[in-house]
Parts: C-alpha cells; sequence; structure tokens
C-alpha cells in the first residue's frame, strides 16, 4: 500500500492540497488489481468534500490493463473515466541479457530532475518512489534519502543537478556506494513520462536504462514498481 500527500501553489489559484492512495494486490508475477482514492482539493470551495473526492480500480493481465476513475463535481454531475491498453510481441529484437549485478551493492538514488511541465515535489515523489521500489527488490544495500542528505550536509557537498549519469556517478563515490541510479521526470500529451538509469559509480558506464509512463501522478507508484522491475533484474 501506498500513500501521496502534496501541496500546490498555482500561480492561477489558492494553495491547496492533493492526497491520494493505492493499494495492489498481486496475484502473479505479471497481474494483479490495484484500488485507488484520493481528495484534490483544488474545487472544494466550488463543490464541496464530494467534489475534491475521486476513486477507481485497475486490472493487470499480462498485457491487458483495464483501468477505471471515478470523480464527481457536485451539480455538475460525476466523471466516469476507463481505459484499456494491450501490448503484445516484441518492439525490436531482444538484447542480450544485461551483466549480473553484483549481489546486495551498496546503491544511491540521485535527485531525479524535472521537465518542463513537472514540479520539483513530483520529480522528487517519484525518486523517492524508485527508491523504496529498489529497497523491496532486497537486492541492493540501498542508501535512504535521509542518510544521503545527512552525508551530503556533512561534507558540505551540493547534488543539485546530479541527475545525470556523471553527476550521480560522482555521488555514488563520495557516498561509498557502487551503483548510483539518476532519472528525469516529463509531462506528455498523455500524461507523464519517467526515465532512469543504473550507473557504475566507479566507472560512471551506464549499466541499465528504462522509461515508463503514467497516466495520472496517482500512478507514479506502478511506473516506479516498473522501472524497479528492469534496473534491478
Amino acid at each position: 500500500m501506498s500513500f501521496f500527500t502534496e501541496g500546490r501553489v498555482p500561480s492561477d489559484h489558492s494553495p491547496y492540497l492533493v492526497f491520494a492512495g493505492e493499494w495492489f494486490l498481486p496475484y502473479s508475477e505479471t497481474s494483479g488489481l490495484a484500488l485507488r482514492s484520493g481528495l484534490n482539493f483544488r474545487n472544494y470551495d466550488d463543490h464541496g468534500t464530494m467534489g475534491a473526492f475521486a476513486a477507481g480500480f485497475g486490472f493487470k493481465f499480462g498485457g491487458l490493463t483495464l483501468d477505471y476513475a471515478f470523480s464527481p463535481y457536485g451539480d455538475l454531475g460525476a466523471a466516469h473515466r476507463m481505459t484499456a491498453g494491450l501490448a503484445w510481441g516484441d518492439v525490436a529484437p531482444r538484447e542480450p541479457a544485461p551483466a549480473p549485478l553484483p549481489a546486495r551493492a551498496g546503491m544511491v538514488v540521485a535527485p531525479f530532475s524535472a521537465g518542463p511541465g513537472v514540479t520539483e515535489t513530483e520529480a522528487a515523489v517519484v525518486r523517492n518512489l524508485v527508491e523504496s521500489e529498489l529497497a523491496k527488490a532486497g537486492r541492493f544495500a540501498v542508501l535512504e534519502r535521509v542518510n544521503l542528505d545527512f552525508i551530503l550536509k556533512e561534507r558540505e557537498l551540493d547534488y543539485a543537478g546530479l541527475s545525470e549519469e556523471a553527476g550521480a556517478a560522482e555521488l555514488g563515490r563520495r557516498t561509498g556506494s557502487a551503483l548510483a541510479v539518476f532519472g528525469s521526470v516529463s509531462k506528455t500529451p498523455g500524461g507523464y513520462r519517467v526515465t532512469a538509469g543504473l550507473a557504475d559509480a566507479a566507472s560512471g558506464a551506464v549499466l541499465r536504462s528504462a522509461a515508463a509512463d503514467a497516466a495520472e501522478d496517482y500512478l507514479f507508484r506502478e511506473a516506479a514498481r516498473r522501472l524497479a522491475a528492469v534496473l534491478s533484474r
């Protein structure tokens, strides 16, 4: 189960809060059920509590995905959104299997960069979710964000902009980690595109790279889960 909280201060609206949660119930390696709910207080003054509420669920059956979302808008009625997706076959020739990663290697996740249309807060949320999913995999000794900030502050290091592979590798070396993860979040017509890579801290070579899409910000957890699976395979 995962939770998401964000405060937004837009230029064309008074500040408001966003709360969301997802409970994913896997029943196989490639399938599962996701239950989602949240409150977005942007329209609270106009539509009341129910105008801020949203809920939905999603099914994943291998390459087939089915999602439903319900959003009431007070006197304006309610919006029902249903989406379906299907993936099959290989879009490109299979690449050779990547070289195995050292077991329980030290890993640091650098700050993710925010592209146009993406807030620094959203990029930080995605970075934290990727770190959490990598830690759950149990294959690496992931340096937690709290400890990372403490080390950088103690050594007076400026880690702004270290989402590029070279900067992430340097961050890995300075924190004593063998591996470093870097990434970015960008806005697309269909939502968000999250990219991430895994670099060898000693050489700076990129060992893995992946990209995942999220139609809405409450789907960042699923995107982070897919990225972590590729980076840690």
